[in-house]
């Protein structure tokens, strides 16, 4: 991260978005209670904490940033996307998102000022 960071200041980029995951940060405390073991007992922990890291650079980095945390990635068109907050709470039992839908999403978040220095969760 820290070298895409050096990059986009020496170019003059002020703005990158990423694609997270859901559990991250603020929004671990919304999953149900099985992928929360799952995240804490298995070796996607690794991974969380990964994402985690990620997190906290990205927002001491200094740039516009928005951290897209998708819920569980579907097959599918892309169809209309729901957006919680960071903490996610009333997300439901088990979302789900198409990867076309986060494509989109993505391309959106990065062409608008809404979610700059946000981490939206998005299902569908």
């Amino acid at each position: 991260m820290a070298n895409a960071i050096s990059v986009m200041k020496d170019f003059g980029t002020r703005r990158i978005t990423i694609l997270s995951q859901w559990g991250a940060g603020d929004s671990f405390g919304s999953m149900n209670f099985l992928f929360r073991a799952l995240f804490q007992h298995s070796n996607m922990k690794y991974g969380l904490a990964a994402h985690n890291a990620l997190d906290k650079e990205t927002r001491q980095a200094g740039v516009d940033f928005v951290l897209v945390r998708a819920c569980v990635l579907a097959d599918g068109e892309a169809a209309p996307v729901r957006v919680y907050p960071e903490d996610s709470k009333s997300i439901g039992f088990l979302p789900k998102i198409t990867r076309a839908s986060v494509a989109r999403f993505m391309v959106e978040a990065c062409e608008k000022d809404d979610f700059i220095g946000k981490s939206p969760v998005i299902s569908n």
